[in-house]
């Protein structure tokens, strides 16, 4: 074989090569923007949740004259079925927990701990929409890891490099929320802003009136982890805003199952 004829084979081949490659990168691309939203949430939830995750929480709650008030709190998770949380300061709602037990199924559990009385209170379906602490999260806000259970989802139109997607209440649910409107990172899977709705009447019509906004304003990657480690929720009406803030994040330690008990949680 002479030397032309393999440059020219060889040639072939890397052209040949290439263009696979670029085949193949557009129909990944393709398949990903084709996804629909309940495949864009199973993402999310599959590519960013751990098997365990602590971390320190600096909550900073912000009234409507910029008056800001701080807390530290700690949190644990377990998988996506166990979350608890304990205020270290300040020295009034020190020791106050909260434990949530099976998020977001028939079984799910909340419970707080008022040290002050020494008492641990069950937080009933109709309480879950009230105020966490004072904050701009609900008890269902802080204890809810997936939305799948409650709304129905669909696509909209994406904007820059975020999928859209609109979830709407099911009949059966008791989620606080009639709609909500997120915004996922393509690159990611992490909700980076989502919008809360309620249902209203306006002249015996209904409509959707925006109740909150909560922005995830900086997320990093924390040992394969991609992580929201600062966000912010806003009551519209309020024009008040609550700021989380994560430190201290530590991922698959193997936390104990001992930890997310009714015992613990008066520690």
């Amino acid at each position: 074989m002479t030397r032309k004829v393999v440059l020219a084979l060889m040639a072939l081949l890397l052209a040949a090569s290439l263009a696979a490659a670029g085949d193949q990168e557009k129909t990944t691309a393709k398949t990903t923007r084709e996804l629909t939203a309940q495949e864009i949430l199973d993402r999310s939830d599959l590519m960013n949740s751990t098997k365990d995750q602590s971390s320190t929480l600096k909550m900073v709650l912000v009234d409507k004259d910029e008056k800001e008030s701080v807390r530290e709190v700690k949190l644990w998770t377990k998988a996506d079925n166990r979350r608890l949380i304990k205020f270290l300061s300040p020295a009034d709602i020190k020791g106050v927990g909260f434990l949530v037990l099976d998020p977001d199924t028939e079984d799910e559990l909340m419970y707080l701990y008022l040290p002050a009385f020494k008492k641990v209170r069950r937080i009933a379906g109709s309480a879950k929409g009230g105020s966490f602490m004072g904050s701009d999260f609900s008890y269902d806000d802080i204890g809810s890891t997936r939305y799948s259970g409650d709304f129905e989802s669909k696509r909209l139109k994406d904007e820059g490099n975020r999928y859209v997607l609109e979830l709407n209440k099911r009949e059966q649910s008791d989620s606080d929320y009639d709609r909500l409107i997120l915004w996922v990172s393509w690159e990611v899977f992490v909700p980076t802003r989502v919008e809360f709705y309620k249902i209203k009447l306006v002249k015996k019509k209904e409509v959707h009136e925006l109740i909150k906004v909560m922005n995830v304003e900086r997320i990093q990657k924390i040992k394969g982890y991609w992580l929201p480690t600062r966000i912010v929720m806003e009551d519209v009406k309020k024009k008040h805003r609550t700021i989380l803030e994560m430190d201290k994040i530590k991922v698959d330690t193997g936390l104990p199952d001992s930890l997310f008990t009714q015992r613990y949680l008066q520690r």
